[in-house]
């Protein structure tokens, strides 16, 4: 190669780069995306004769205190094209001070913002939210080649019993992957890689479907079938190395309705067996809906709390817990499905730390 087509091609490499880097949205763009956005957090509906819009805040102008504070945190820092579409996108902290600041109503959200060309935000994905009460907190450190540095820590509501130097901190990692946020730690999940579609794809019917991130920061394939004139089935499937899938439905109640072990069972054994011909997972519902036929309805006992649960294992390490329930003249049905490859520690954050420090 020529030393002429040598440094042709350095520069040529050098521009790119350059040109790459200019991308990067300055601090002014920022703020002016993020004012944009105080509007959608504190609308025009919201304000009335006493309550008044004050700079990021609603004030009741007659009582003399702040309804509510909106505060974006952000940093020019935290940008990268996550999506790969050629612009920049961000994450923020969004902070609500609740009503007189700080008081029972705090709460704050952690978003990545996909932006377009022109600078709107195409995509405000929504991936944390915590409050006074929580049990964990999130805070973003950095972002960093395409993944964002977080610090995940463990509060003294989740465990009054501790110190707070005992308290449990954990470095995460999130990136953005097939049109999903995922920790790194659940790409090593064997159930990463699956298809996780609950409801066929080729049904008659509406299905919802989304993906949502749990406080394990794994994934949850969360559907909804809806047929016109009846009660929408609910579905979800999560876990990492174990799999949980979970089907769920709101049957209005009567004064005709009857509720005995009887009814109870013929209601389960209709639900099943919708699921058996509509999901995907034809076999091991097909195995409940056979030991379904042959239960002996005594079995079915009310709990104290009125509820009706009662557990059937299955093969290959699955079993199913079921449970009927009535609450504000509806009944509640579900059926949880569960397989365990490998069982868990009880203590949450100890099995969460064991989980990032494999990854």
């Amino acid at each position: 190669m020529s030393k002429t087509i040598y440094f042709l091609l350095i520069s040529i490499f050098i521009n790119a780069h350059a040109l790459a880097q200019a991308k990067a949205l300055d601090s002014i763009s920022l703020k002016n995306i993020f004012d944009k956005m105080l509007d959608d957090y504190l609308p025009e509906s919201d304000l009335t004769e006493n309550a008044k819009r004050v700079d990021n805040c609603i004030r009741d102008t007659k009582e003399g205190y702040y309804l509510t504070c909106i505060e974006i945190q952000w940093d020019v820092d935290w940008q990268a094209d996550f999506d790969k579409d050629g612009n920049m996108d961000t994450v923020i902290r969004v902070l609500n001070s609740g009503m007189g600041g700080g008081g029972n109503m705090y709460g704050y959200t952690i978003n990545i913002l996909l932006l377009n060309a022109d600078q709107t935000i195409k995509n405000n994905m929504d991936i944390f939210s915590g409050g006074k009460f929580s049990e964990s907190s999130l805070d973003i450190q950095d972002v960093r080649n395409d993944t964002i540095y977080l610090t995940y820590e463990q509060t003294w509501f989740s465990d009054t019993k501790k110190d707070h130097d005992d308290l449990i901190s954990l470095d995460l990692e999130l990136v953005y992957k097939n049109g999903k946020i995922q920790s790194k730690h659940y790409q090593k999940c064997p159930i990463s890689i699956m298809d996780k579609t609950i409801f066929k794809k080729d049904l008659p019917y509406l299905i919802e479907r989304k993906s949502d991130i749990d406080e394990s920061f794994e994934v949850t394939q969360i559907e909804v079938l809806k047929i016109t004139n009846e009660p929408n089935y609910y579905a979800y499937i999560c876990g990492c190395t174990n799999i949980y899938l979970h089907f769920g439905r709101k049957l209005p109640y009567t004064n005709d309705t009857t509720i005995s072990s009887t009814s109870i069972l013929k209601e389960f054994l209709n639900y099943v067996d919708f699921l058996v011909h509509h999901t995907r997972y034809k076999t091991v519902l097909a195995q409940l809906h056979n030991k379904l036929q042959l239960l002996d309805t005594s079995k079915i006992q009310m709990n104290s709390d009125s509820t009706y649960t009662f557990e059937i294992q299955l093969k290959n390490k699955w079993s199913a817990l079921l449970e009927y329930s009535k609450r504000d003249k509806k009944i509640f049905i579900e059926v949880s499905l569960k397989r365990i490859e490998k069982e868990l520690n009880e203590d949450f954050w100890l099995e969460l730390q064991k989980k990032i420090t494999k990854s």
